[in-house]
């Protein structure tokens, strides 16, 4: 799976810019307009089966009290399966993004940089669409510690990123448009999360570690994709604030 390593190259890059989801250096920037039209025109993606590479062994490098119930973070965690349809959600402003949140699935105690997300296939999108909210948030640093696994990754991240603009100007603001599950696992998740402005699209791979003490999902920035590359078009599950 690649990396952000290899973003400079991104032919998406000027297009995120003004989109909000970051971008590094631009060597060759290009608008690509795609044939396919927005997540509501595509069917619905099979989920994979196949297991992330990250290690469910990987621990937090932040640290922070989560509100708990019985010890566990007070999420549904009774469904487990790999959602084939956008799961019911509370769509708030980011600015001029709208990420999706959720009583049932996370994040609660919104009070931290990073909440608690269902251990479930449900919960892990929630905590993918989350991270690439708050990856393009000004605030970024913070929230990339508190949810980064401890492999160097969230570090590197912020290094490669802190000196991106993260203005958003409004009407120019790439919005989430749909998911994919690329692999799935008790203890890892690959999210696809993918993104349209019209009829440009565009996608962000991330591979979530579940952190038992702290009862959440922790991103792998080490092996995730989360500045965004061109979208191929396949089909994938449609899930937007418009609908």
């Amino acid at each position: 799976m690649s990396n952000d390593g290899t973003a400079n190259n991104n032919p998406f890059n000027q297009w995120w810019i003004v989109s909000t989801l970051f971008v590094v250096a631009v060597a060759v920037a290009i608008v690509l307009v795609l044939a396919l039209g927005r997540g509501g025109q595509n069917g619905v993606a099979q989920p994979g089966a196949e297991p992330s590479d990250t290690s469910s062994n990987s621990q937090p490098s932040a640290t922070r009290t989560p509100t708990t119930s019985g010890g566990m973070c007070d999420v549904n965690t009774a469904n487990q399966d790999i959602p084939t349809t956008g799961p019911t959600a509370e769509w708030v402003p980011e600015r001029y993004f709208f990420y999706p949140t959720s009583t049932e699935y996370g994040p609660v105690d919104p009070d931290g940089p990073w909440g608690c997300f269902a251990h479930s296939p449900t919960g892990a999108l929630f905590a993918a669409a989350n991270a690439v909210t708050w990856a393009a948030s000004e605030d970024f640093a913070e929230v990339v510690r508190a949810n980064t696994v401890d492999n160097g990754g969230g570090e590197q991240f912020i290094a490669r990123t802190q000196s991106v603009n993260r203005n958003q100007p409004a009407g120019r603001v790439a919005q989430i448009s749909g998911f994919t599950f690329l692999a799935v696992k008790p203890q890892a998740v690959t999210v696809q999360m993918i993104f349209a402005q019209g009829d440009i699209e565009a996608s962000s791979t991330v591979n979530l570690v579940w952190e038992q003490t702290r009862s959440t999902w922790l991103v792998d920035y080490a092996t995730s994709t989360v500045l965004p590359e061109q979208y191929s078009g396949a089909p994938y599950t449609p899930w937007s604030a418009s609908e």
